[in-house]
C-alpha cells in the first residue's frame, strides 16, 4: 500500500521546521539529514557485513593451510611420527617413507604402527650407535624383576588381526589356534633399497637374512659413526644375533628434533645387564607412546584381498607366505 503523504498542516511545527531545512538542503544540492543519518547507518551495516565476510575467508585462509601442514599433505611422500617417552622427557622423531621405492618396507611398517603394534613399546638396545625397537615391552617377571615380554606372544592383541592373515598363520599342527605364529614372516628386501649410510639418522627394517622377524626395526646414528656390524654381540657368552638391514625412511627435511632425540638416547647412560641374552639398552627405559601415519592408502583393507595385509603382501612379493618361511621369531 502507498504511503500517504501528510499535508503540513498535519505536521507539528517541529516537524515543519525540519521539512524546511531539508527543501534547503535540496535546493543547495545536499543531502538532507535524515538521509545522511540513514546512509551513514547502511555503511556501517555494510563494513561490518564485509568484516565478518573477511574473518571468515581469513581463518579458512589460515585453517586449511594450517591443517594439511599438520597432517603432512604437502609432502610429497607418507610421513611417519614417533614419539618415545624416555623419563619426564618426550621425544619426537618425523619420518620421510620411501614408499614408492621401497613399497615392502614401507607397508609392513606402516601395518604395524596402524595395528597399534609399537604402542608401549620399549628400545629393547642401543649397541652400535642404533635405537632398536619393535615388539618387546618391560612385564614383570616371576621373582619381581623387570624383563621383556613381545607383542607376538599377546594373544588379546593378535586375536584382532586374524582379517589379516589366513587361518594357517594363526592355526598349529593339531588345527588349534595358536596366535604366537602370526607375525613370524620375514621381509624381502625392495628392489630398490637405500643404504643405511646414505643419510644421518636412518630408519631401517629388518629383510630376509636377519636372525629376527620383520616385526623389529632399528634407527640408526650419524652415518659417521655407524659401523657396517649389524651384529648385537654379548661379550660375556661371546655370542650374537645378526641383522640384515634395509633403510626405507629418513628425517623428515628441516625438522632437527629427530636427530637430536636420536642422540640423546644414544647418549643415554646404558645397563649394565644383558636383558634376553643380547640385548643392552639404556638404563632408563625409553618407551614408545605412539607411531602415528601420514599421507599413506592402506590398500591392503580394500575388500579385494582375502587375507587383508598378508594378500597385500604376497601380490607386491613382500613375503613368502608359504608355511616353510613363516619360520621366523623374535629374538
Amino acid at each position: 500500500m502507498k504511503k500517504k503523504k501528510m499535508k503540513k498542516s498535519e505536521l507539528t511545527a517541529a516537524e515543519r521546521k525540519q521539512l524546511r531545512r531539508d527543501e534547503q538542503a535540496r535546493a543547495a544540492g545536499e543531502r538532507p539529514e535524515a538521509e545522511k543519518a540513514e546512509r551513514a547507518s547502511r555503511s556501517k551495516v555494510y563494513a561490518v557485513a564485509l568484516l565478518v565476510v573477511a574473518v571468515i575467508v581469513i581463518s579458512v585462509g589460515v585453517a586449511v593451510p594450517t591443517y594439511m601442514s599438520c597432517n603432512y599433505m604437502f609432502e610429497r611422500n607418507p610421513v611417519a611420527v614417533i614419539e618415545m617417552k624416555a623419563g619426564d622427557r618426550t621425544l619426537t622423531m618425523k619420518y620421510e617413507l620411501f614408499a614408492a621405492d621401497c613399497p615392502r618396507a614401507c607397508a609392513n611398517f606402516v601395518f604395524l604402527a596402524e595395528a597399534g603394534f609399537f604402542d608401549g613399546a620399549v628400545v629393547f638396545d642401543t649397541q652400535n650407535s642404533r635405537v632398536r625397537f619393535g615388539g618387546y615391552y618391560l612385564t614383570e617377571d616371576a621373582s619381581g624383576g623387570v624383563s621383556y615380554a613381545h607383542r607376538s606372544d599377546d594373544t588379546a592383541f593378535l586375536s584382532g588381526l586374524t582379517d589379516e592373515f589366513s587361518e594357517e598363520h594363526y592355526t598349529d599342527s593339531d588345527g588349534e589356534t595358536d596366535y604366537t605364529e602370526m607375525l613370524r614372516y620375514t621381509l624381502r628386501s625392495d628392489s630398490t633399497s637405500y643404504d643405511y649410510t646414505a643419510y644421518d639418522f636412518m630408519l631401517c627394517a629388518n629383510v630376509s637374512g636377519s636372525d629376527a622377524s620383520a616385526t623389529e626395526f632399528q634407527i640408526c646414528g650419524r652415518k659417521d659413526t655407524l659401523s657396517t656390524n649389524d651384529t648385537i654381540w654379548n661379550e660375556a657368552q661371546s655370542d650374537g644375533k645378526e641383522f640384515e638391514v634395509q633403510a626405507f625412511g629418513r628425517p623428515l627435511g628441516g625438522d632437527e628434533a629427530t636427530g637430536e632425540a636420536i642422540e640423546y638416547i644414544l647418549g643415554m647412560e646404558k645397563s649394565d645387564t644383558y636383558m634376553r641374552s643380547y640385548f643392552l639398552s639404556t638404563a632408563e627405559p625409553v618407551t614408545v607412546s605412539s607411531v602415528k601415519i601420514y599421507n599413506f592408502e592402506t590398500t591392503w583393507t580394500e575388500n579385494r584381498y582375502e587375507h587383508g595385509f598378508e594378500s597385500y603382501m604376497e601380490e607386491i612379493n613382500g613375503i613368502n607366505v608359504s608355511s616353510s618361511n613363516w619360520t621366523k621369531k623374535y629374538i
